[in-house]
């Protein structure tokens, strides 16, 4: 019985110190040959009303909870992929819908808007990407590795006396990839942030 524990012990330490093997890495994203936004005619007129599909609650990097996790993305690559588009995905492979959406929010975090991803804090992810450390690193790295960038989440460690000037940086970019994007007829990008009243614990959607 204690021979069969020990092997066991012993299997499950394998498997933990073992490097992630995941198809699903492959192949890694390249910019060059990135699936473009597919042409799209503009919707006719319909007496009897159409139905539209669309996401109306997309995070980005300039979110505090989604900068934790590592993710760099921003509002263009958001509209990009609900458009169509393939982006890279944080672990370093093409994501791409298989039918556009209609429309569209990013509705990144109000609190702290951007200060993160644009004020250059250091992160796990930033020295070594999750790429790099899913094909080379052990379960159990990966998963102290999380730890830490969930540590991240204690903001007391940081100076946040000018985070409203990275605010207001990040939410012009917000308004200004919204209109980029914009097309009367083929898709709509709605401006929009999330808002949460953090001693209730409630959040809204304001667009």
């Amino acid at each position: 019985m204690q021979a069969r524990i020990a092997s066991t012990l012993v299997l499950c330490m394998l498997v933990a110190c073992s490097p992630v093997d995941d198809p699903s890495l492959f192949p890694a994203f390249d910019s060059e040959t990135a699936g473009s936004i597919p042409e799209k005619l503009p919707t006719d007129y319909n007496p009897q009303r159409n139905v539209y599909f669309g996401d109306l609650h997309i995070h980005t990097g300039l979110s505090t909870g989604a900068w934790v996790q590592g993710v760099e993305t921003r509002p263009d690559d958001a509209y990009t992929f609900a458009r169509g588009g393939e982006i890279e995905h944080t672990a370093g492979y093409g994501i791409q819908l298989r039918k556009p959406l209609d429309f569209a929010a990013v509705t990144d975090h109000a609190e702290y808007l951007g200060y993160f991803l644009n004020s250059g804090q250091s992160h796990p992810l930033q020295e070594r990407s999750l790429r790099e450390r899913l094909l080379n690193d052990s379960r159990l790295g990966i998963t102290w590795m999380i730890f830490q960038a969930l540590g991240k989440r204690d903001l007391s460690q940081y100076d946040l006396s000018n985070w409203q000037h990275f605010a207001v940086s990040a939410w012009e970019e917000t308004i200004a990839a919204a209109n980029r994007h914009y097309l009367p007829g083929v898709f709509t990008a709605f401006v929009g942030y999330e808002w949460t009243s953090m001693p209730g614990g409630r959040a809204c959607i304001a667009m």
